[in-house]
């Protein structure tokens, strides 16, 4: 009796340790239009894109240095406090049109450079005339004592630097302000995965989501997973053959099964073994 109780311990702990380690789905969350509110007053059009999935963006028209009239406001609520990563569905005409200033709940206003994702979309007008999803990131000003070091006298500036939101749980208030006429923005996306990069997640191109439901959509990872199976099932099969046929005929080879495959497969052997025992002690 104490042998077999150690034993279902041992199986039972097992277990639970590879559950713990299948990883949880992060919380990345999506804002449409509806959900951006333009300031009264606020020089800000609503214009037409048909390329959209609304078909619809936003336009700002007058700079506002100081965020005072000429902006819009997300209201969100995030579910822990920690890292979050921000990214915006943006359009440029060209390089005067393509910054936001951004104010997460009435802090400083940083300027928010529209930068090129991981991927390039448009080879031809580089991150100019398309649509596609921009990092929040914050303008490093460098400032030093003799003028005209950066471009056309002034002083000079990194982009690009991502910017994570150190957030508390709960309710927050995000200020999209006008730095540059005819930057266009649709949606945004919050997440808590620093590495999660909507412009290769088919699910939210063109800002095609619904803001209640939480994103990457698990049906579109699962069918996107299935075709990098298949395709990795090919690629194996077809490197097994090559193998085979340099190494004469009648040579078999083996595929590799994965670590995490195999330990799966311990797992379900062993928690069918563990009812089995419980059933036929019973």
């Amino acid at each position: 009796m104490k042998l077999f109780k150690k034993a279902a311990f041992i199986i039972l702990t097992f277990l639970i340790i590879v559950i713990l380690t299948i990883p949880v789905m992060a919380f990345t969350q999506g804002f449409n239009m509806d959900d951006i509110k333009v300031n009264p007053g606020a020089s800000i059009a609503v214009i037409n894109e048909p390329e959209l999935y609304n078909g619809k963006a936003y336009q700002g028209d007058e700079r506002d240095n100081d965020g005072a009239t000429h902006f819009a406001t997300l209201d969100f609520s995030v579910p822990a406090a920690g890292k979050y990563a921000v990214w915006f569905l943006v359009w440029a005409e060209d390089e005067g049109s393509n910054s936001l200033l951004i104010s997460i709940d009435g802090g400083e206003i940083f300027t928010c450079d529209y930068m090129e994702s991981d991927i390039q979309p448009n080879p031809e007008f580089e991150y100019y005339h398309v649509w596609y999803w921009s990092w929040l990131n914050s303008r490093q000003e460098i400032f030093d004592d003799n003028e005209g070091l950066g471009m056309d006298g002034y002083n000079a500036y990194l982009t690009g630097q991502k910017k994570f939101l150190d957030l508390s749980a709960g309710n927050h208030t995000m200020k999209i302000i006008t730095r540059e006429p005819m930057a266009k923005y649709n949606s945004v996306i919050i997440t808590d995965d620093l590495n999660y990069d909507p412009n290769n997640d088919p699910s939210v191109q063109g800002g095609k989501f619904d803001p209640q439901i939480a994103y990457p959509d698990p049906a579109i990872l699962a069918a996107i997973a299935a075709a990098e199976a298949a395709e990795a099932a090919a690629a194996e099969e077809a490197a097994a053959a090559e193998l085979a046929a340099q190494s004469g005929a009648g040579v078999s080879v083996v595929p590799q099964t994965s670590d995490m495959t195999i330990v799966y497969i311990m797992a379900l052997i062993l928690g069918l073994g563990t009812i089995k025992l419980i059933k036929l002690k019973r």
